[in-house]
């Protein structure tokens, strides 16, 4: 047979500890749902940025590139590439002819004729090799 119980003395029998338990469980489920949207709401929300600096610039001109270009070929003849200065500089001459006037290119373009001159076996072999060589390297030799 089923036993009827008093469900007023029951509950005074419990005392308030599983209200207590309920409140904390209901207090803990508002602060979960809260922070939860409060994490969303910091990870998400980011102000309008002001732009202060330019976003863009303007391409480089014809003149510019041409200047780049003979700065690599007066490099290569500094390190002792007569053959690739030549055709750089021959390259940036086809795009800023009057940069043929400094004083740079007409020294590189003396080294290069005084290369293309030499006579000799080895003539040959330092127009397409450099002077000095770097570590770990051994010097060009023509061949017999």
């Amino acid at each position: 047979m089923a036993r009827v119980i008093d469900l007023r003395s029951a509950r005074a029998a419990r005392g308030p500890q599983a209200t207590r338990w309920g409140l904390l469980a209901a207090a803990a489920a508002v602060a979960l749902a809260g922070g939860g949207g409060g994490a969303q709401w910091a990870a998400n929300y980011h102000p309008i940025p002001t732009v202060t600096y330019p976003t863009s610039t303007p391409a480089p001109t014809v003149l510019d590139l041409a200047a780049i270009v003979r700065a690599r070929g007066l490099r290569q003849c500094d390190l002792g590439y007569t053959w690739d200065c030549e055709q750089i500089l021959d390259l940036a001459r086809k795009y800023d002819p009057d940069g043929e006037h400094l004083a740079e290119v007409s020294a590189a373009r003396g080294v290069i004729a005084m290369a293309a001159t030499r006579s000799g076996p080895s003539a040959e072999l330092e127009l397409y090799s450099k002077r000095v060589p770097a570590p770990r390297e051994r010097k060009l030799v023509p061949m017999k």
